[in-house]
């Protein structure tokens, strides 16, 4: 179901994925999950968002950001005091602490980075000259209407669609009326023969009395 899921959810949005509380495993289960994410991810065919590569400035950054997903993440609302006196937003063991932005801990600092502050941009654009006008032109499509049917066109589009749909749910209805009408025919006929087959035991019974 999640793989139905998110195969829908490719198709309205960026899917970026990733693991929440990734603290709870060691870092070889974390490496394996994500690998065996990635690999589920593909072989059902479900887009994940590729950060951009094609800008100079940006290409390592994104690159790397690409490698790391899904991204492990650790949330915490707490504030830690560290042996050095600073403060951390962490979540605390009795073995330690993990802190939430430190890059050694998890992915937070590099979803952060891609989300927020290198790639809003390429995300927007992405979401409005893709994602959206695909949208928009398959439900053009359910309404047999094309990319330039605007004004009286449209119009005419929408009253044949309305038609077609009025004369869709009447058919339907006729169906519908039609099978009762058998059922109730068969169902009539069949009490029939049991009460002859009924009625041809009893007169055989009892002529044998």
């Amino acid at each position: 179901m999640d793989l139905v899921t998110l195969r829908e959810l490719a198709k309205r949005v960026n899917v970026i994925p990733v693991i929440a509380k990734s603290d709870t495993t060691c870092k070889d289960e974390l490496t394996r999950f994500k690998n065996k994410i990635i690999s589920e991810l593909r072989s059902h065919k479900i887009e994940i968002y590729q950060f951009p590569t094609d800008d100079e400035t940006v290409a390592q950054s994104n690159a790397e950001m690409n490698n790391a997903m899904p991204f492990a993440v650790v949330g915490s609302g707490d504030f830690v005091k560290k042996e050095n006196g600073m403060r951390v937003r962490a979540r605390r063991y009795p073995w330690g602490i993990v802190e939430v932005e430190n890059e050694q801990h998890c992915d937070f600092v590099k979803l952060r980075e891609a989300l927020i502050r290198t790639n809003v941009d390429a995300l927007r654009e992405r979401t409005h000259n893709i994602l959206y006008e695909n949208y928009r032109r398959e439900r053009l499509r359910g309404m047999h209407m094309g990319d330039g049917d605007t004004g009286p066109k449209m119009v005419e589009k929408f009253t044949m669609q309305k038609e077609y749909n009025d004369e869709f749910a009447a058919r339907e209805i006729k169906i519908r009326e039609d099978f009762q009408r058998n059922l109730e025919a068969k169902e009539a006929e069949l009490r029939h023969r049991e009460e002859s087959v009924g009625f041809y035991y009893e007169q055989n019974a009892s002529k044998n009395i």
